[in-house]
Protein backbone atom coordinates (compact mmCIF):
# COMPACT_ATOMS: atom_id res chain seq x y z
CA UNK A 1 0.00 0.00 0.00
CA UNK A 2 2.72 2.43 0.94
CA UNK A 3 4.06 1.39 -2.81
CA UNK A 4 0.98 2.64 -4.33
CA UNK A 5 0.70 5.63 -2.27
CA UNK A 6 4.21 6.75 -3.08
CA UNK A 7 3.75 5.78 -7.34
CA UNK A 8 0.28 7.72 -6.56
CA UNK A 9 -0.77 10.58 -8.69
CA UNK A 10 -4.28 10.98 -7.58
CA UNK A 11 -4.82 13.18 -3.97
CA UNK A 12 -7.65 10.52 -3.48
CA UNK A 13 -5.05 7.68 -3.09
CA UNK A 14 -3.02 9.51 -0.64
CA UNK A 15 -5.71 10.20 1.94
CA UNK A 16 -7.15 6.56 1.11
CA UNK A 17 -3.29 5.52 2.73
CA UNK A 18 -3.50 8.47 5.60
CA UNK A 19 -6.64 6.81 6.71
CA UNK A 20 -5.04 3.44 7.32
CA UNK A 21 -2.66 5.61 9.73
CA UNK A 22 -5.00 7.03 11.34
CA UNK A 23 -6.88 4.00 11.87
CA UNK A 24 -3.94 1.96 13.58
CA UNK A 25 -3.29 4.71 15.59
CA UNK A 26 -7.05 4.79 16.71
CA UNK A 27 -6.61 0.70 17.40
CA UNK A 28 -3.73 1.79 19.22
CA UNK A 29 -5.28 4.02 21.89
CA UNK A 30 -8.42 1.92 22.08
CA UNK A 31 -6.56 -0.97 23.18
CA UNK A 32 -4.14 1.33 25.39
CA UNK A 33 -7.39 2.85 27.03
CA UNK A 34 -8.71 -1.15 27.39
CA UNK A 35 -5.10 -1.85 28.88
CA UNK A 36 -5.14 1.37 31.27
CA UNK A 37 -9.29 0.73 32.20
CA UNK A 38 -8.36 -3.30 33.04
CA UNK A 39 -5.41 -2.16 35.36
CA UNK A 40 -7.25 0.32 36.84
CA UNK A 41 -10.14 -2.13 37.89
CA UNK A 42 -7.88 -4.85 38.79
CA UNK A 43 -6.34 -2.23 41.49
CA UNK A 44 -9.90 -1.26 42.15
CA UNK A 45 -10.56 -5.05 42.93
CA UNK A 46 -7.68 -5.48 45.11
CA UNK A 47 -8.42 -2.33 46.93
CA UNK A 48 -12.04 -3.38 47.67
CA UNK A 49 -11.07 -6.86 48.53
CA UNK A 50 -8.91 -5.76 50.99
CA UNK A 51 -11.27 -3.40 52.68
CA UNK A 52 -13.64 -6.13 52.98
CA UNK A 53 -10.97 -8.29 54.45
CA UNK A 54 -10.25 -5.33 57.23
CA UNK A 55 -13.97 -4.87 57.61
CA UNK A 56 -14.57 -8.81 58.31
CA UNK A 57 -11.50 -8.77 61.00
CA UNK A 58 -12.65 -5.67 63.24
CA UNK A 59 -15.96 -7.12 63.37
CA UNK A 60 -15.25 -10.50 64.28
CA UNK A 61 -12.44 -9.08 66.79
CA UNK A 62 -15.78 -6.43 68.15
CA UNK A 63 -18.22 -9.33 68.11
CA UNK A 64 -15.20 -11.54 70.25
CA UNK A 65 -14.98 -9.17 72.50
CA UNK A 66 -18.68 -8.39 73.40
CA UNK A 67 -19.00 -12.06 74.14
CA UNK A 68 -15.99 -11.93 76.42
CA UNK A 69 -17.62 -9.46 78.48
CA UNK A 70 -21.04 -10.83 78.51
CA UNK A 71 -19.34 -14.24 79.77
CA UNK A 72 -17.44 -12.24 82.54
CA UNK A 73 -20.73 -10.60 83.57
CA UNK A 74 -22.57 -13.52 83.22
CA UNK A 75 -19.39 -15.18 85.39
CA UNK A 76 -19.96 -12.10 87.83
CA UNK A 77 -23.67 -12.61 88.24
CA UNK A 78 -23.64 -16.74 88.93
CA UNK A 79 -20.79 -15.99 91.55
CA UNK A 80 -22.87 -13.28 93.68
CA UNK A 81 -26.28 -15.20 93.26
CA UNK A 82 -24.04 -18.41 94.56
CA UNK A 83 -22.74 -16.20 97.49
CA UNK A 84 -26.08 -14.71 98.42
CA UNK A 85 -27.55 -18.54 97.92
CA UNK A 86 -25.46 -19.35 100.61
CA UNK A 87 -25.77 -16.75 103.05
CA UNK A 88 -29.79 -17.58 102.64
CA UNK A 89 -29.37 -20.98 103.69
CA UNK A 90 -27.01 -20.23 106.57
CA UNK A 91 -29.80 -17.08 107.35
CA UNK A 92 -32.58 -20.41 107.34
CA UNK A 93 -30.45 -22.71 109.13
CA UNK A 94 -29.69 -20.43 112.38
CA UNK A 95 -33.34 -19.40 112.05
CA UNK A 96 -34.33 -22.85 112.71
CA UNK A 97 -32.26 -23.17 115.18
CA UNK A 98 -32.63 -19.55 117.07
CA UNK A 99 -35.25 -17.80 115.23
CA UNK A 100 -34.66 -14.21 113.09
CA UNK A 101 -34.11 -10.89 114.29
CA UNK A 102 -36.06 -8.08 112.44
CA UNK A 103 -32.86 -6.54 111.55
CA UNK A 104 -31.99 -10.66 110.00
CA UNK A 105 -35.59 -10.76 108.19
CA UNK A 106 -35.00 -7.41 106.46
CA UNK A 107 -31.43 -8.94 105.42
CA UNK A 108 -32.93 -11.91 104.14
CA UNK A 109 -35.55 -10.50 102.10
CA UNK A 110 -33.03 -8.15 100.38
CA UNK A 111 -30.67 -10.86 99.66
CA UNK A 112 -34.02 -12.52 98.23
CA UNK A 113 -34.59 -9.64 96.09
CA UNK A 114 -31.15 -9.33 95.12
CA UNK A 115 -31.26 -12.85 94.22
CA UNK A 116 -34.01 -12.43 92.39
CA UNK A 117 -32.92 -9.63 90.06
CA UNK A 118 -29.94 -11.49 89.44
CA UNK A 119 -31.55 -14.05 88.36
CA UNK A 120 -33.25 -11.95 85.68
CA UNK A 121 -30.31 -10.32 84.86
CA UNK A 122 -28.92 -13.68 83.98
CA UNK A 123 -31.45 -14.47 82.09
CA UNK A 124 -31.46 -11.87 80.23
CA UNK A 125 -27.97 -12.08 79.33
CA UNK A 126 -28.70 -15.87 78.69
CA UNK A 127 -31.63 -14.86 76.22
CA UNK A 128 -29.40 -12.15 74.50
CA UNK A 129 -26.90 -14.98 73.86
CA UNK A 130 -29.25 -17.50 72.34
CA UNK A 131 -30.50 -15.01 69.72
CA UNK A 132 -26.90 -13.83 68.77
CA UNK A 133 -26.13 -17.53 68.32
CA UNK A 134 -29.29 -18.67 66.08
Amino acid sequence: MILHIVETEAPDDVVVGLRHIKLCVAVLIVATALAAAGFAAAITESISMGAVGYTSSVSQRDYYQAERARELVTDRLKQEIGTLSEQQSAAQTMAALVGMTINDAEQYKERHNRIKNLKKELAALDGEQGAHHE
